[in-house]
């Protein structure tokens, strides 16, 4: 299917702007474009026939039905946001799932139908500046989660085993930590099988090796 015979669905402010826009793409082939005011959009089943949404910017209002439709994780169509007069911060974008693309008000008709191509082909149409930002903040999701999933378990301690694992870490004895918090040997044993459980490890080397990785990444 060419992009003329693509439908594309126009969101915005009904004046004689709009109707220029229209009029132009039509000149450049593209006569099926639907428009609906974005004072009286309803969100109904009859958006999905459409290939393309085209949104006016300067018609987006706080909790009206165009907001809804551009944050509706359920919406598939991609969107091109036009009109745009000042830049979109990232993290705004980033809760518009299908906006693929923003032109500013200055922009050409030929930039608007080229736009609309390279959209409808499953392109992007963003500044470079923009782009790059949006790069940078997934880089930076993914190396943090990576970096978290990486880490070894945090294990939950009582207060006593914290206690009892920073001696035995330094190297100190079972008598040595009994005699130390005035406890009795056993106790000191029954705390250091628990944390020897809680830890994964099946000696005081392997504790002590397991603290040390803790300690590295701050997380005891």
């Amino acid at each position: 299917m060419s992009v003329k015979d693509k439908k594309i669905l126009l969101i915005g402010l009904n004046n004689m702007h709009t109707e220029l826009i229209i009029s132009q793409l039509a000149k450049n082939n593209m006569k099926e474009v639907c428009f609906k005011s974005a004072s009286h959009l309803s969100l109904d089943n009859q958006n999905s026939k459409f290939h393309l949404t085209l949104v006016d910017y300067q018609a987006l209002k706080p909790d009206s039905q165009t907001m809804i439709f551009l944050t509706n994780p359920r919406q598939k169509m991609p969107i091109l946001l036009f009109n745009v007069t000042n830049e979109i911060p990232i993290d705004t974008l980033l809760t518009w799932p299908q906006v693929k693309g923003f032109l500013s008000p200055t922009a050409s008709i030929e930039h608007l139908t080229k736009s609309i191509e390279v959209v409808l082909d499953q392109g992007l149409w963003f500044p470079r500046h923009t782009l790059e930002l949006m790069l940078e903040h997934y880089r930076s999701y993914k190396d943090l989660n990576s970096y978290h999933t990486q880490q070894p378990a945090i294990p939950l301690l009582t207060r006593r085993e914290k206690q009892i694992l920073s001696l035995l870490t330094d190297g100190k004895s079972n008598m040595e930590i009994a005699e130390k918090l005035f406890v009795a040997e056993t106790t000191v044993k029954s705390h250091v099988y628990n944390l020897y459980k809680k830890l994964d490890v099946k000696c005081r080397k392997e504790a002590i090796y397991k603290v040390t990785q803790l300690n590295s990444v701050g997380t005891v």
